[in-house]
């Protein structure tokens, strides 16, 4: 899978790519088939998602009717998701790209604590 940084940087289709699209499905749901009406929404989604390293190109561009869009975003959701814990990375990690440990504070020495105003001082009923 592509790191964040290889990512098409071009995440949504143009209103030319989007014309070329719906031509070329013949004004049709790429997924159910269905016929879109003139003035039914419709989504130029990615046939290989953006997310797991799909381009913004015509010839990765499908016409989904809206509720094709919702199913389609879903499993995209699921599928980059699985392949970022695939790939060792969970959460932000992912997300940001690092990987590795984090680094942990070791703590504030037990016999000292810290006043509202940041000062430190010893515990009064700790023994020298």
């Amino acid at each position: 899978m592509k790191t964040p940084l290889d990512l098409d940087p071009k995440r949504l289709f143009s209103r030319k790519q989007k014309a070329e699209i719906f031509t070329r499905a013949k004004g049709r749901c790429e997924i159910c088939n269905r016929k879109l009406g003139p003035n039914e929404p419709w989504i130029a989604g990615h046939k290989i998602d953006h997310g797991c390293g799909g381009e913004t190109v015509v010839e990765n561009g499908q016409v989904e009717c809206v509720k094709c869009s919702k199913e389609t975003a879903r499993e995209s959701k699921q599928r980059t998701a699985k392949a970022d814990r695939q790939g060792g990375r969970t959460g932000q990690q992912a997300r940001r790209g690092r990987n590795g440990p984090q680094i942990k504070s070791p703590g504030f020495d037990k016999r000292f604590r810290k006043k509202m105003n940041g000062e430190v001082v010893r515990r009064e009923n700790e023994p020298d």
